[in-house]
């Protein structure tokens, strides 16, 4: 097995491990503040920002090259979601 092959073992069994954290209940599991909610959070930011990444054309902490339109930080906004 390679390194990088049982690192990412290693990180996957870490990952299953700290499901016990949240308990095994149907809330901790699927609950808005279970473990699938903070997941689906999660991939929904990243996409996000993905996606402004793309439009700008230029990642996070860079600097346009010659453009106005400019990221200006992000912040912590809380969303109401079903």
């Amino acid at each position: 097995m390679t390194k990088t092959t049982e690192t990412k073992k290693r990180s996957a069994d870490e990952m299953i491990d700290m499901l016990e954290e949240y308990g095994t209940s149907r809330e901790a599991d699927l609950g808005e503040k279970g473990i699938w909610g903070m997941l689906k959070k999660r991939l929904v930011e990243r996409a996000l920002a993905g996606e402004l990444t793309h439009h700008l054309g230029y990642r996070s902490g860079e600097k346009p090259e010659g453009e106005d339109n400019q990221r200006n930080g992000s912040g912590t906004e809380g969303w109401k979601t079903s």
